[in-house]
């Protein structure tokens, strides 16, 4: 069965709203299934369908994004016990997100630009909680969050 956790980290108070936190897997790609989303933060999600922006690591080794409809794979492999900021730059007004993911010599990638939101979510309101669902076994982590509202 899947694993999963939330955690609050708002709810902003703008239209455009960035979100940064570390992503690790200890397990080897081939193994990796994790996805982490960002909500409004009085939403209380229970299933994958319902969650509006999301990020994953997935079992073919690679970063990828929910657009609309379809989940769009990047060319940008992850690898074991390595950490990857994200940074996610949400547009509550245009409905439109985008990532960029660095790995830890700094290398930037854009693994989502100007995504919309999962077709089956609902639009937030705010952003306010960050979900970490895998079906691996739990030994992924997400770290060092940070938020605009954070630089206050």
């Amino acid at each position: 069965g899947a694993i999963s956790a939330k955690r609050a980290i708002g709810p902003n108070k703008e239209s455009i709203v960035t979100v940064e936190f570390d992503m690790v897997t200890t397990l080897a790609p081939n193994e990796t299934n994790a996805i982490v989303s960002l909500g409004s933060s009085d939403s209380n999600y229970t299933a994958y369908s319902q969650m509006p922006v999301v990020i994953r690591m997935y079992k073919d080794g690679t970063f990828g994004a929910h657009n609309g409809s379809t989940f769009v794979q990047s060319n940008l492999r992850f690898n074991k016990n390595e950490y990857y900021h994200i940074k996610v730059t949400i547009d509550l007004e245009a409905k439109k997100w985008s990532a960029i993911v660095s790995d830890e010599a700094g290398k930037e990638t854009v693994i989502a630009d100007n995504y919309g939101f999962r077709s089956t979510a609902q639009v937030p309101e705010n952003i306010g909680k960050i979900y970490l669902e895998t079906k691996a076994r739990p030994r992924f982590l997400i770290d060092e969050f940070l938020n605009e509202e954070d630089e206050e």
